[in-house]
């Protein structure tokens, strides 16, 4: 249990005042009164009764991640020119998902009043439907995140360390109950492919993720986060842009 000083505590303070304060007062009143009650144990009654992270606003405005690629066969893959930027935008229950600096640049767009994940050509104008992997892709669904028990700093902020176990891969995330969308959001919104949705996440941003697979691990590690107000129209398709089914490009 990690002890209940700097950005922890700072953490605590900022998200749950009034938590922090009661904590303090019945650390004080322990020390007299209550010394058989673990300090750990009183932080995580206050923790469930107040709802944890849910009382944190969800979070709006802009991630942008670095990619790196590593193992014996990151050099073939790296021969493809993958995208090694990526960009997150969060309205609502809208995302954009920008990947760049790349052979292939790519933006998806998810519009939750119509249930649309689109593939977005903005140099051409068009906004694809669907992409040439996804109805295959739909119906994998990975396992539920576990949380490890185990915590780690990225950026500067405070993560727990959640694993997801698949037949050929293994992913870690990294998340922090700073930054999450609540999921009830997208009960009903099937097309939202997105990592914070991840079964065991509870609407977490993941803030890294590494993905680890026979001979190559991609690690994704974010290094801006900006909160801001967006607008509506940055998640809505221009009307001159012209709608097709398919996205075949690639």
């Amino acid at each position: 249990m990690p002890k209940l000083t700097g950005q922890l505590w700072k953490d605590i303070v900022n998200f749950m005042p009034t938590e922090a304060l009661f904590y303090f007062v019945m650390i004080k009143m322990k020390n007299h009164i209550f010394n058989w009650i673990p300090k750990w144990f009183i932080l995580m009654g206050i923790y469930i009764t107040s709802g944890g992270y849910s009382q944190i606003p969800e979070f709006e405005g802009a991630f942008t991640y670095s990619i790196e690629v590593d193992g014996p066969e990151s050099f073939q893959f790296l021969e493809n020119q993958p995208c090694l930027k990526l960009n997150m935008y969060f309205r609502g229950s809208d995302f954009i998902i920008h990947a760049y600096e790349g052979q292939f640049p790519v933006t998806r767009l998810f519009i939750a009043d119509s249930s649309e994940m689109y593939i977005v050509d903005a140099e051409n104008e068009v906004a694809y439907r669907r992409d040439a992997l996804e109805d295959t892709s739909k119906l994998i669904r990975p396992p539920k995140a576990v949380f490890t028990g185990d915590s780690a700093i990225v950026n500067n902020i405070l993560c727990k360390i959640y694993k997801v176990t698949k037949p050929k891969e293994v992913i870690y995330y990294y998340a922090s109950d700073k930054y999450w969308i609540n999921p009830a959001r997208f009960a009903k919104l099937k097309d939202a492919q997105v990592n914070f949705l991840t079964l065991g996440l509870n609407g977490r941003i993941p803030l890294k993720t590494i993905r680890k697979r026979s001979g190559l691990v991609v690690t994704i590690t974010v290094t801006d986060i900006k909160n801001m107000d967006l607008e509506e129209n940055q998640f809505r398709i221009p009307e001159n842009f012209q709608i097709k089914v398919r996205d075949t490009r690639f």
